[in-house]
């Protein structure tokens, strides 16, 4: 049957017309996918994310022995749910100087540093050369750590023999108390079936916010600033003392962001934010050995912005792990009086 002179499409042909264009869309959009699902791996290495463990005592904890490749960075997780190579509870060696890290995610680097370049990796070979003897470096750290969390986690594992303990706070610790935030996404307890579910759990729900249009929201305060503040500086008192009784020598290294960095510049000195003077009040109570990274992140030449990631205002760079390791490695020696020029002679002189 014509109309007009044209043969009109039969319903059943439409039909089928639309089920081929529909079948190619779903094809295309199942390539694009896998495409994409192999490119969020290979290039990104999304899809395996370190993990973590809840614990009751410490809030959350890497999760033991395991290892990770992201974003061409290795991440191996020590026995003890530490960012650093195995070592027995005890000293192997009585001759053995052992160094304990403890912080946050300043120390446990992210997926963005390789382990090689951590300030725990390079500070234990330039220690071992200046004193002379065997050396092992812990890195008891993760993400949001404040210290309420790492003093649990010292009641919990101990300090490991540890000759001295090494804080490093930043401004925002004097009130880091657990439970401020909620255990969402970017602490994973288990790794995604595919890289791009990833993506819409970890990162959707950062883009939302961002966007202004909501997303996960922390759980409703039970404690007021001042007792978050009392909470978190007598955990800092309690982990001084715990680490003395255990016979090892404390520092403090306080932890500029790139903000308070570049307000003291501008304020002739100034600039850090107001936990900082609240730290230090209790570490100079304690009589405890303080330094701060100020000094470490001025090279000359070198902005001050390329010690810290990309776009990021508080976590050091790769360059920004080694300043601070050498740092660090400066004020174990003036706290454990090594010789450095001993260490620094040419074989053969006494």
């Amino acid at each position: 049957m014509t109309t007009g002179g044209k043969h009109q499409a039969h319903p059943r042909s439409r039909r089928n017309s639309l089920l081929r264009a529909g079948g190619v869309a779903a094809l295309l959009l199942l390539l694009l996918a896998a495409a994409g699902e192999v490119a969020l791996r290979v290039v990104w290495g999304l899809g395996d994310p370190p993990l973590y463990v809840l614990d009751e005592q410490v809030e959350y904890l890497y999760k033991p022995s395991s290892s990770f490749t992201r974003m061409g960075n290795h991440v191996r997780i020590n026995q003890w749910s530490m960012r650093a190579d195995e070592f027995p509870a005890s000293k192997a060696d009585p001759r053995e100087l052992r160094i304990l890290l403890m912080g946050d995610s300043i120390l446990a680097g992210g997926a963005r540093i390789d382990q090689s370049d951590l300030a725990s990796a390079v500070i234990g070979p330039e220690l071992a050369r200046i004193s002379q003897r065997p050396v092992v470096v812990g890195n008891a750290s993760a993400g949001s750590w404040g210290p309420p969390n790492l003093l649990a986690y010292a009641e919990r594992f101990g300090l490991f023999e540890a000759d001295v303990v090494v804080l490093v706070l930043n401004s925002n610790d004097y009130d880091d108390v657990p439970g401020l935030e909620p255990i969402g996404p970017q602490w994973p307890t288990r790794k995604p079936v595919l890289a791009l579910q990833e993506v819409a759990q970890n990162y959707g729900p950062r883009l939302l916010v961002r966007a202004g249009l909501g997303g996960r929201s922390a759980p409703p305060r039970t404690t007021t600033h001042e007792q978050d503040v009392a909470q978190a500086l007598g955990a800092l008192r309690d982990l001084i003392d715990l680490a003395r009784a255990s016979g090892a020598s404390v520092v403090l290294v306080q932890y500029l962001k790139l903000s308070e960095l570049a307000a003291a510049r501008s304020e002739g000195g100034g600039g850090a934010e107001a936990g900082f003077s609240a730290i230090r009040a209790v570490a100079e109570s304690a009589s405890v050995r303080t330094i701060d990274t100020s000094g470490a992140f001025s090279a000359n030449g070198v902005p001050r912005a390329n010690f810290f990631l990309p776009g990021d205002n508080v976590h050091p760079s790769a360059a920004g792990q080694r300043a601070m390791g050498a740092l660090i490695v400066g004020a174990v020696v003036q706290e454990l009086g090594l010789d450095r020029s001993a260490a620094e002679q040419p074989p053969g002189r006494d």
